[in-house]
């Protein structure tokens, strides 16, 4: 999954539009890997993406739990299939308040609006 998060991480640092949009914004990214029991996490601050880090996160501010498979997870951060604010399936279940779901959501449409194979889930 590092491969997939640097993916984003790269076109999150790459959009212009998203130090505008969400500035002041910050957010912890938690994923959890259902299949593999796996845990990793970063923190969007300052328009950036952290080095992601393998484990639980610590800091609960402004959290945002992101659970599916492995290959799910891989496929929404390397922008294969879009997220979906209201997608809380047996495929991928996301929990946070209303206000971080959205602005995630934003920032990955934004950095995925020009993938033409994304589909939605």
């Amino acid at each position: 999954m590092y491969k997939s998060i640097q993916i984003f991480r790269d076109n999150v640092h790459e959009n212009t539009h998203l130090k505008t949009l969400l500035k002041g914004w910050t957010a912890t990214i938690e994923l959890h890997s259902r299949d593999t029991d796996e845990f990793f996490h970063f923190f969007y601050e300052n328009s950036s993406v952290t080095p992601t880090t393998q484990g639980k996160a610590t800091d609960d501010t402004n959290k945002i739990m992101i659970a599916g498979n492995k290959d799910t997870l891989n496929d929404i951060f390397e922008g294969k299939k879009k997220l979906n604010r209201t997608t809380n399936t047996s495929e991928l279940h996301v929990t946070a308040s209303n206000l971080d779901t959205i602005k995630f959501d934003a920032l990955h449409q934004i950095i995925w609006e020009n993938n033409a194979d994304s589909k939605s889930i």
